[in-house]
């Protein structure tokens, strides 16, 4: 069994981050047909997930194996 590892999201993180939002948003979409994807989703979740992580008032966790 492989074994999780939790910690809190570095910048190095943001681009999977983006990613998986995306996939996200995308999915909400096909599920929901007033839920519309930004054309912009790329640029507005990366600056996002950067404010985020610098932020004291948030918490992004990822996991890895």
């Amino acid at each position: 069994m492989t074994e999780l590892v939790f910690r809190k999201a570095e910048e190095k993180d943001i681009p999977r981050l983006v990613e998986l939002n995306i996939r996200l948003k995308r999915l909400n979409e096909e599920f929901d047909p007033l839920f519309k994807t930004r054309d912009d989703i790329a640029e507005t979740s990366k600056k996002y997930f950067a404010e985020a992580i610098k932020s004291p008032n948030s918490v992004v966790i990822v996991a890895e194996n």
